[in-house]
């Protein structure tokens, strides 16, 4: 596997989310529930024109029923 280049983590770290919320069938309004995120502000996160903190990343990956370093698989 190649790794991501830096400046490419933030797309596709957004890719990433957006793929694994949609894999458990969550919509951004029950991920907003969950995390307590707004829906508009995951996604600006999803779209990739905001780059979330370790602290949102940690919310949304609970909100998930993930582990933080589960978002960063792949990249």
């Amino acid at each position: 596997m190649v790794a991501t280049k830096p400046e490419h983590v933030p797309t596709e770290l957004a890719k990433r989310l957006t793929k694994l919320r949609k894999g458990r069938g969550m919509t951004q309004d029950q991920l907003q529930d969950a995390t307590g995120i707004p829906s508009f502000y995951l996604s600006r996160i999803e779209n990739g024109s905001r780059k979330p903190t370790v602290v949102t990343l940690a919310r949304l990956a609970n909100g998930m029923g993930i582990k933080l370093e589960d978002l960063f698989k792949g990249l």
